[in-house]
């Protein structure tokens, strides 16, 4: 597998423990200041009756306004976004999806104290910028039913029955974020959904689940090869393809360390100054002009 993206890891770090905690102090900094700190996370693991069937709910929270005692007051969900410009500063409203995050927590701590804790916070931060908008929630018993509750029990339903999800997103952005983008022809890469992804890792389990299922992917990418350099010893390897030229080379052939992220040129088009990586084809793949 690919290293951690330790650079959005230390973002995500230094935005909570820079910005947002010291915040946190200071709307808390009055009389009652002595009486409460700021935790990094609270975890909340609990499970819910809904209309369809339980439902259970884990996660970790972000920084919690808390007791001497560290029993949660104030939670809050923090957001990093690219810019503020689109959020109204005269009347901040958080976005559905982080409303329902929120909600889950403010749920799930309240099994844990014999208080109510109805308000939590949607924290944006502008990653360039460093400003913040902080927005209060109030817990919606009809909002937490209609919304939360039964967006959670058919994402259940389908992960119980093995099945997908319609690949229809509810946001616009979420198709760049997703893993399965190119599968779902969402991407623009010139292949099919069938067998494994050029430059794409897989754990060996699950290579070697798909190339023993029925149907399922008859050869190694040169990726995997590298990757799984045993199974390459009892299975065929495909060939490097050069998506421009079309040319193929033997995957040992090419010399190669294995990083996805710089794929090897093809000398073909490297002789004729036509600079262009190769990829292992997968049993789907289709020519451009298809």
């Amino acid at each position: 597998m690919e290293d951690p993206p330790r650079g959005i890891f230390w973002a995500g770090t230094r935005i909570e423990e820079d910005l947002v905690q010291p915040f946190l102090e200071d709307v808390t900094a009055d009389a009652s200041r002595s009486r409460t700190y700021v935790q990094n996370s609270m975890w909340v693991d609990y499970e819910v009756e809904t209309d369809a069937r339980e439902v259970r709910i884990r996660g970790a929270t972000d920084p919690v306004v808390c007791t001497p005692e560290g029993e949660p007051l104030l939670p809050t969900e923090v957001k990093a976004k690219r810019s503020l410009d689109t959020v109204d500063k005269a009347d901040p409203q958080p976005a559905t999806h982080h409303r329902a995050q929120l909600h889950a927590y403010m749920y799930g701590l309240n099994q844990q104290v014999n208080y109510s804790i109805q308000t939590g916070l949607v924290i944006y931060v502008d990653r360039e910028q460093h400003e913040l908008v902080a927005m209060d929630v109030e817990f919606d018993p009809t909002f937490w039913r209609s919304q939360v509750l039964e967006w959670a029990a058919t994402q259940s339903e389908y992960r119980l029955k093995d099945e997908l999800p319609p690949s229809a997103p509810a946001f616009g952005w979420e198709c760049s974020y997703c893993s399965f983008r190119e599968r779902c022809g969402e991407g623009e890469s010139p292949y099919s959904d069938e067998g494994f992804l050029p430059l794409t890792k897989y754990p060996r389990e699950q290579v070697e689940a798909a190339l023993e299922a029925e149907g399922g992917a008859t050869m190694l990418t040169p990726t995997l090869a590298h990757q799984h350099s045993e199974l390459a010893e009892v299975h065929t390897v495909a060939d490097w393809r050069c998506s421009v030229c079309g040319a193929t080379i033997e995957w040992t052939a090419v010399e190669w360390d294995g990083t996805v992220t710089a794929p090897p040129s093809c000398p073909a088009c490297a002789a004729a100054r036509r600079p262009a990586d190769l990829r292992g084809p997968t049993p789907g793949w289709r020519d451009e002009d298809d």
